[in-house]
């Protein structure tokens, strides 16, 4: 099984409000017509008076896709539904020229993920000289953060496997809260500096993300 993590920056001309409303409901019908997905989940932004709730990572959509290998992620890019459909309603939706991927594989979960859950998504870049694969080691040897009620690590896929694509990140470090709150008071505290820390030698700049899972499919 792999995963296709997809991020863009909304369209311009849509306010964050009218974006967030467009994915959720028209966007996700129509992504719904995708041959050979397994699982298709939506990380919507969690807002305050229309910005996020942490400093905007660089996109406004971020959605996840698992399929069982590249191949079928590419049959199902390449088809009618996609073309048709779904590819049109992208390019009202997004700004795609500043957009891209996370070709990963789920490495570690841990807990009960649950729609309309919250997530901290911790996305990572690795260091010059080192390997997805070591950061992936270090970061599945931290603990869940101990408000968190579940958590998953993802980490990019290497050789043969990527091919020639060509990823935003490497790694997404992912919690589990309850609420909004939880989330943004574990990404400002010590214990989550405290992990920064532990992989500091392996990973050059994070982004993060509090949003609110929808599982479509």
């Amino acid at each position: 099984m792999i995963t296709r993590i997809g991020f863009a920056p909304g369209h311009p001309a849509l306010s964050v409000e009218t974006l967030q409303a467009h994915w959720t409901s028209r966007h996700a019908e129509v992504t719904l017509g995708l041959p050979h997905v397994r699982r298709y989940w939506q990380n919507q932004p969690v807002l305050s008076d229309g910005a996020p709730l942490l400093p905007w990572p660089g996109f406004d959509v971020c959605s996840e896709f698992d399929f069982a290998d590249s191949v079928d992620m590419d049959r199902s890019f390449a088809s009618a539904a996609y073309f048709e459909h779904v590819k049109p309603d992208e390019d009202y939706l997004l700004d795609k020229s500043k957009g891209g991927m996370l070709l990963a594989e789920r490495v570690f979960d841990e807990g009960s993920p649950v729609s309309d859950g919250i997530r901290l998504l911790t996305f990572f870049s690795v260091a010059p000289l080192r390997q997805p694969s070591a950061l992936a080691a270090a970061l599945i040897s931290l603990p869940r953060a101990e408000s968190a009620f579940a958590r998953e690590v993802y980490v990019a896929l290497e050789g043969r496997a990527a091919g020639q694509r060509v990823g935003m990140f490497d790694a997404v470090d992912i919690n589990w809260f309850e609420d909004p709150e939880s989330a943004h008071a574990f990404a400002l505290s010590k214990e989550q500096r405290d992990r920064r820390y532990a992989v500091a030698d392996l990973a050059r700049g994070t982004e993060n993300l509090i949003a609110r899972v929808r599982m479509v499919l």
